[in-house]
């Protein structure tokens, strides 16, 4: 029989005290909890690892015929004969309770995955937010839960992940509408953005229909992995709760939850993509942003923090092999295109105040045959027209030879069809 401190904690009312749980979000956590858990264990009868309370009743039931089959000297089945081997079932508060057989002074109780969160929370919260490891020591000698489980309410515990968010756990979503600048096909952005690392995905489509959307999350979650949560606005709530119907009919795994947020909460993104979309624009000469918003993506997904970390490394625990610039300022020419003026004005994008202008002073690039030199030159070099280090190999105008990035020149086909580079100020004496 199990020990009574130990029948207390696990047949207890789970409910704190006010000030336990201040700041334990115990209901939305709760909701999460058990979503993440269906997502991952499958209800099946799995002897090594039972987990949801259907199969432990099945099991007990199993263990306790084979019990009445040897009282009665019948011959007993193998499966009755596995589970009896493995596991036994003792009363506790006047219910049947399946528990592991071993070496242990105490059973070892085996717990569903319905009452695990409630269990793992007042153990968490009685050891005033237990790490890990304790956690760990504390559960494995006197109950079975998984450590798939365990991690998984550590990182939930909204107190405990502080510092530390839990990444690709929670997303904005939300859809740009640009039928007025239709790119043909497509008309629409679906942007998603990582809420701890603002790690973003931008995907072009065509309509903005449900069945579009849903097929859409459902190639970046199988990429990725699927989120815990989405975030909309309150008014396309209805339509992502679709969207995700939707989802769940192709995969049900990917079960996730949606939730309501104000706008301010994704118009800061919002705003922030619209621009990069119209810098690329003018940058390129190019009003082909269904092209552009995978450019914008890989740029926004590469700005370095202060710590010198980007969504791309956070994400993924190293940084890109060949990123952009950290913060490079893309030069603002006069637009070329009746499209991008467009663009700008529906957007009422705003020029940034800090782009400096093109100096009138040319830098010559000397020929030289020293290969020290000339990589002394390369690591030394600033681009003309943006006025940053050169953190990769140069560029070159084609031109007046100015030392300049890849991205701030302007390409055109020469001779034998061979791609060149071309300076702002050269452009314009063409």
């Amino acid at each position: 029989m199990a020990s009574n401190s130990q029948e207390a904690v696990y047949n207890s009312d789970t409910s704190q005290n006010a000030e336990s749980t201040v700041l334990f979000d115990h209901d939305n956590l709760k909701k999460k909890f058990n979503l993440f858990l269906k997502r991952l264990c499958p209800k099946t009868v799995n002897l090594a690892n039972p987990s949801w309370a259907c199969v432990i009743t099945y099991i007990i039931g199993v263990i306790l015929e084979g019990k009445e089959k040897q009282k009665n000297n019948e011959k007993v089945d193998n499966l009755s004969e596995c589970a009896m081997e493995t596991y036994d079932v003792m009363k506790s508060d006047k219910k049947d309770v399946l528990v592991v057989k071993g070496n242990s002074p105490k059973p070892i109780i085996v717990v569903p995955n319905e009452e695990c969160f409630e269990l793992l929370a007042k153990i968490h919260l009685d050891n005033d937010h237990a790490d890990y490891e304790t956690m760990l020591k504390f559960v494995s000698s006197n109950y079975l839960i998984s450590e798939e489980n365990l991690s998984l309410f550590m990182k939930l515990c909204n107190v405990c992940t502080k510092s530390e968010p839990f990444v690709n756990h929670c997303y904005y979503i939300f859809v740009m509408d640009l039928t007025d600048f239709e790119d043909k096909p497509y008309r629409y952005i679906l942007t998603l953005v990582e809420i701890s690392t603002h790690f973003v995905h931008l995907r072009p489509l065509i309509f903005d229909s449900s069945s579009e959307i849903a097929i859409e999350l459902l190639k970046i979650f199988s990429d990725f992995g699927p989120p815990i949560t989405l975030k909309t606005t309150t008014i396309k709530f209805d339509f992502f709760i679709s969207v995700n119907a939707k989802l769940i009919q192709m995969c049900p795994e990917f079960n996730v939850l949606i939730e309501k947020t104000e706008w301010t909460n994704t118009e800061n993104f919002y705003k922030s993509i619209k621009h990069e979309l119209y810098e690329w624009m003018v940058m390129t000469g190019c009003s082909n942003w269904a092209t552009g918003c995978r450019m914008v993506q890989w740029r926004m997904n590469n700005i370095s923090n202060s710590e010198n970390r980007t969504p791309f490394s956070l994400i993924f625990g190293v940084h890109a092999n060949y990123s952009l610039y950290t913060n490079p300022i893309w030069l603002c020419v006069n637009e070329t295109t009746s499209d991008v003026k467009k663009f700008k004005s529906k957007f009422c994008i705003l020029e940034r105040k800090s782009i400096p202008e093109v100096s009138n002073f040319i830098v010559k690039r000397e020929a030289t045959d020293n290969k020290d030199e000339l990589m002394a030159d390369r690591q030394n070099s600033t681009c003309h027209i943006c006025h940053y280090p050169i953190t990769m190999t140069p560029s070159y105008c084609t031109t007046c030879q100015s030392t300049i990035h890849s991205f701030c020149g302007y390409r055109y086909s020469g001779k034998m069809s061979i791609v060149l580079i071309m300076c702002a100020k050269c452009k314009k004496k063409v």
